[in-house]
């Protein structure tokens, strides 16, 4: 039985001080826990990162056994022990059944946050979950209710309504999939559907106090400002995710940050290139973990003026303002006089009614860009001139 096995390790931990005689108990006990003191040989340390880049179960920052993530290299159950355990399921908790076999390879916190409860993923024993809901990471939020598909903590109860989840390590962790049904490993034990409630006593008390079942779902990052940037400052800013970020673009030549390229926001501006293109805009936690990204493109070089005007009109033509371009205007076929310009933008008059004896006519309206000492002369807009 659980609560047997577990009490017995109990007395051992007060009364032995001696890590060695620790780890050679800890070898021959089926300790059944979920905050299992792995100390074994059969267990190599092995670094799990949140979503948000977070390396999961190592508060104190080094890898000890009391707090990281292992991979077990040692023989797992037989068949014969797994029968067992899944006898022991069944027996003592009614309404449970039992969904996978037991194993040493992963238990409930492995399962329901690293695992996202698929049983054949990747496997590994998790002895603290609490960096995916930590507020510095930001990968989970706590929600009020049971959303199907959510995370379930088990941890010392709120006070006051205050959650409590990250005072301690949690003693269990689960999926909840629904119609008050979740599904987590019991420790060493089988793979379990239950109610929440109906799970070991060890899981329902901390040092005699009440445990509260957290329900939690996942908040991605996420990147919010517009998909087109010109040549003015265009901010961006970054919600759900931790303060550590750098901001990245895959094609530096198109944009260019503006001022510092860390923190929950960012401020790009199109880069002096012609033509333009596109880039992914990524906020990154370290130099490779991508918490959330973005496709932006640069703004569109083309003219903008009237398309259909009339003989004797005056029309204005603009074009977005590029710093240290020089701009020259002129139209293709006379028929648009250009009389002024200030800039990227330009003024033109449609001569009058003895210009077009069919009553129509078209031009082009151009721009020609010199930026760099290098020209650029594809930019123009048709236009259609009627004068009946």
């Amino acid at each position: 039985m659980i609560s047997k096995r577990l009490n017995i390790l109990k007395i051992i931990f007060m009364k032995n001080t001696n890590s060695n005689i620790m780890k050679k108990i800890i070898t021959t006990l089926s300790f059944a826990i979920c905050i299992f003191n792995i100390g074994i040989a059969q267990y190599y340390y092995f670094e799990v990162k949140t979503p948000h880049g977070t390396i999961v179960g190592n508060p104190s920052g080094t890898s000890t056994a009391n707090w990281g993530t292992y991979k077990y290299t040692g023989t797992d159950k037989n068949s014969s022990q797994i029968t067992e355990d899944s006898l022991w399921v069944v027996t003592n908790h009614p309404g449970a059944i039992v969904v996978g076999p037991a194993t040493w390879k992963y238990n409930c916190h492995a399962f329901a946050w690293y695992m996202n409860g698929d049983p054949t993923a990747d496997k590994v024993w998790m002895t603290d979950p609490r960096a995916y809901v930590s507020t510095n990471d930001k990968s989970y939020g706590y929600i009020l209710g049971s959303p199907d598909n959510s995370k379930v903590l088990y941890s010392v109860a709120p006070t006051n309504g205050t959650p409590r989840y990250n005072e301690v390590r949690p003693m269990h962790s689960a999926i909840y999939i629904g119609n008050r049904l979740a599904r987590s490993k019991w420790g060493d034990l089988s793979l379990v559907e239950h109610d929440p409630d109906n799970v070991p006593d060890e899981y329902k008390d901390f040092n005699d106090t009440t445990v509260y079942a957290y329900y939690f779902v996942r908040t991605p990052a996420v990147i919010s400002g517009p998909s087109v940037v010109c040549y003015a400052n265009t901010s961006f800013s970054l919600s759900n995710a931790p303060s550590n970020v750098t901001w990245h673009i895959s094609n530096p030549s198109l944009f260019s940050f503006v001022g510092s390229n860390t923190g929950n926001s960012v401020t790009l501006i199109r880069a002096g290139v012609i033509p333009g293109g596109n880039a992914a805009l990524e906020a990154r936690v370290g130099s490779s973990t991508v918490i959330a990204s973005k496709s932006i493109i640069t703004c569109s070089l083309a003219i903008d003026g009237p398309t259909y005007v009339s003989c004797g009109d005056y029309l204005e033509y603009s074009i977005p303002y590029i710093p240290g371009a020089s701009y020259s205007w002129s139209s293709d076929n006379g028929h648009l006089l250009f009389f002024q310009s200030s800039g990227n933008t330009a003024n033109f008059f449609v001569k009058g009614y003895g210009n077009f004896p069919n009553g129509w006519a078209q031009d082009n309206v151009r721009c020609t860009i010199t930026l760099g000492g290098v020209t650029y002369n594809n930019f123009y807009t048709q236009v259609y001139i009627e004068c009946y």
